[in-house]
């Protein structure tokens, strides 16, 4: 070619073109037969996956980024930050800020956080955003977005650099772990501990271990978000050392969790296959989230890719333990508190009202297949 690109460039070429033509109404071609055209554009970008085998069992190092929609109101995002940093051995921490409030005055909101102070905190640009967080210490870069129309799409900024740190950059050679989250949510003390103590174990079964955002006090905690149910959804259970202390994790019959984690196999995966990997992409996933609305199917990370097992609605699964009684409790690891309160707070609504030892149950019990059936943990 004339000017030195290929001819696997031109073909990429049109057949993104070919796509976003659809996706703006002025081609004939139905958003959902423009999936299989991005399928052949996602191997003539990426290239092949890297084999599995790379879950990581330790945390090291990790990448969170969060959006950040700078209003007053919105006063929780140091206690987010707060929440993970002491869980890996460093943080560096991206907030992508849109509205009223500029990222430099963020920052200096939360350089005055005495439980950040031992983090550096600056404004960066995107494009020098990868380098920033990638640096093992304790840092929040401070991003001024750019969000095309819709304000949601804020929460589609992170994107552009996981895919930076993970295609450009090898982020996985310096991080164990990628972290999307919400900017209001706080997550137990040992919950990257969890999440990576039954990775292994799940995988095998084409899982993933799964979170529940709470809200209310300690003594009242209560499901929050859309109505959950666990009776009757698949599950599989995983050993711990008792033999008798079996962890049922469940498909609830909505997985939404509204954040994810990403570790070496799941990441390389995500960034060259997933629906998910892109807004357009994920508004054609034939799967459950594809039905999701724009900050949802931002968040839904991992858990529609790949081969979802047989009855599941995702790969995503929460952590349940029998009770004496007919109630079943998560582990306290899996729970985020969605700090803001809102339907906890608002008698309008049904979510936020019930219990999380009153929401859960095995039912049916377990069956004796099931238990033949159960997963011993990997140490």
């Amino acid at each position: 070619m004339a000017d030195g690109r290929d001819g696997a460039w031109y073909s990429r070429r049109a057949l993104e073109t070919v796509f976003e033509d659809a996706m703006k109404g002025t081609a004939p071609v139905a958003g959902r037969c423009v999936a299989p055209i991005l399928h052949m554009a996602d191997h003539l970008r990426t290239g092949p996956v890297p084999p599995p085998g790379r879950t990581t069992t330790t945390v090291g190092h990790c990448i969170a980024a969060t959006a950040h929609r700078s209003t007053p109101e919105r006063k929780y995002l140091s206690e987010a930050i707060a929440s993970l940093l002491g869980q890996a051995t460093s943080l560096g921490y991206a907030v992508f800020v849109h509205g009223p409030i500029p990222a430099r005055a963020v920052a200096e909101q939360l350089r005055a956080v005495d439980a950040l102070a031992a983090m550096t905190i600056d404004v960066v640009s995107e494009a020098d955003a990868a380098p920033f967080v990638l640096e093992a210490r304790n840092a929040v870069a401070c991003i001024d977005a750019a969000v095309p129309r819709n304000p949601w799409r804020l929460t589609w900024s992170h994107k552009a650099l996981f895919r930076d740190l993970v295609l450009e950059h090898s982020a996985f050679d310096h991080a164990t772990h990628l972290i999307y989250t919400e900017d209001d949510m706080a997550y137990a003390p040992d919950a990257l501990r969890y999440w990576c103590k039954y990775r292994s174990s799940l995988a095998t079964v084409g899982l993933l271990p799964g979170f529940l955002r709470v809200e209310g006090p300690e003594a009242d905690r209560c499901v929050t978000g859309w109505r959950r149910r666990s009776d009757g959804r698949p599950r599989v259970g995983v050993r711990r050392a008792d033999p008798d202390d079996i962890v049922w994790f469940v498909n609830l019959d909505n997985p939404y969790q509204a954040m994810y984690i990403l570790d070496a196999e799941l990441g390389e995966w995500h960034f060259r296959r997933s629906d998910f990997r892109s807004y357009r992409r994920s508004k054609l996933s034939p799967t459950f989230g594809g039905q999701w609305g724009v900050p949802e199917r931002a968040a839904s990370g991992p858990i529609f890719d790949g081969l979802i097992p047989a009855a599941f609605l995702s790969r995503n699964v929460l952590p349940l333990v029998a009770t004496p009684g007919p109630e079943a409790m998560p582990l306290p690891a899996s729970l985020i508190h969605h700090l803001p309160w809102k339907d906890y707070n608002n008698p309008d609504v049904p979510q936020g009202k019930v219990r999380v030892r009153d929401s859960f149950v095995l039912d049916p019990p377990p069956s004796a297949a099931e238990f033949e059936r159960v997963i011993d943990r990997s140490p």
